[in-house]
C-alpha cells in the first residue's frame, strides 16, 4: 500500500433518536507499507425528546489492508 485515500465514517439507516457525537478515535498506520490499518470510533447517544438520552454507544471499525488488495476488519456496534 502506498497511500491512504479518503477515510470517513457514517451510520446508515439513522433514526431520529440517534445523536452523533464526536469522533473519539481516528488512527491510521504509516504508509508506504506491505499492510496498513485504519481505526475509527465515535460517540453515539440514543435520545428521546420527552425522556432524554438513555444510552451511550461507542461503535468502532478497524480495517487492515494488504498490498495485494485483500483486507480484514473487526468492529462493534456499541
Amino acid at each position: 500500500m502506498t497511500a491512504w485515500g479518503t477515510r470517513y465514517d457514517y451510520l446508515s439507516n439513522e433514526q431520529d433518536i440517534v445523536q452523533l457525537g464526536d469522533r473519539i478515535l481516528n488512527q491510521k498506520t504509516g504508509v508506504p507499507a506491505s499492510s496498513a490499518t485504519s481505526t475509527m470510533k465515535r460517540h453515539v447517544e440514543l435520545c428521546v425528546i420527552s425522556y432524554g438520552c438513555y444510552a451511550n454507544l461507542y461503535p468502532y471499525i478497524k480495517i487492515k489492508v494488504k498490498g495485494n488488495g485483500s483486507y480484514t476488519y473487526s468492529g462493534s456496534g456499541g
